[in-house]
């Protein structure tokens, strides 16, 4: 088997990355993300 050769990276170009979710998952992530973007959890995190 080869060896993975690592190396410095030549460009900070962004990259766009398309990942396929299953349906339950992607629900999961919404649900958090409107948790976290709630003002009850904004105003706990705000206070520390």
């Amino acid at each position: 088997m080869a060896k993975l050769k690592l190396g410095p990276i030549a460009d900070d170009k962004p990259v766009k990355v398309v990942v396929e979710l299953p349906a339950a998952l992607h629900r999961d992530l919404t649900a958090y993300a409107d948790y976290l973007n709630s003002p009850h959890v904004f105003c706990l995190t705000r206070r520390r």
